[in-house]
């Protein structure tokens, strides 16, 4: 079920808080954070039957798990626009990643204001949650990612430290210094390109 815009017209509040989110750029899905996870789409009416998304790294094989029936489709990810291309088999939909974390995320269809809400099936007591609620869980995930990011002991002897835990930490660690470097070289170029039309005239 989508969140529409006919939803946020009574929840302002649910809105922002979406934009609160999407503004982190927790964008980014890991592989083996989602795959072979049970995620269940979040909906505001509680008698509709719960729908599940599996997401399968064979093939890139989509489950849409309804009332135990079961609807095969397929999923991509396309990491420079932090989107996620889904199919049901049947119709194709490219969605926005506006947030993930590792208690669910959050979906936008591709420029429009109509949301997909995943929560992970180990986290369902939140099904049961307002959104406000269920955002603040998000939120308090995230929290603990940095904190956990702020604190991390890198030895290779760490038993506790998985291979994503190192990758996720250098790309929070470098951004500031490749923010940095980019901006640098912007600086260079922009010199060079003048310097360039100025020895022409």
């Amino acid at each position: 079920m989508y969140l529409t815009q006919s939803f946020f017209d009574n929840q302002t509040e649910v809105l922002k808080e979406i934009e609160h989110l999407s503004y982190l750029h927790q964008n980014t899905i890991h592989p083996s954070k989602l795959l072979e996870f049970s995620w269940i789409l979040y909906t505001t009416n509680t008698e509709q039957a719960a729908t599940t998304y599996i997401f399968r790294e064979r093939n890139n094989e989509l489950l849409i798990v309804n009332d135990g029936r079961v609807q095969k489709g397929n999923w991509e990810i396309l990491v420079l626009s932090n989107s996620m291309l889904i199919s049901n088999g049947e119709v194709e939909m490219l969605y926005n990643i506006d947030f993930f974390c590792d208690e669910g995320f959050i979906l936008r269809k591709e420029n429009m204001d109509e949301y997909l809400v995943l929560i992970k099936r180990s986290k369902k007591q939140l099904q049961t949650k307002s959104l406000l609620e269920v955002f603040a869980a998000f939120m308090d995930s995230y929290n603990k990612n940095q904190r956990r990011f702020d604190n991390i002991d890198l030895e290779p002897n760490n038993a506790l430290l998985e291979f994503e835990d190192i990758t996720e930490f250098k790309e929070y660690s470098l951004f500031p210094y490749v923010t940095i470097l980019a901006t640098i070289l912007l600086v260079i170029a922009i010199i060079v390109f003048v310097a360039l039309k100025f020895w022409q005239s």
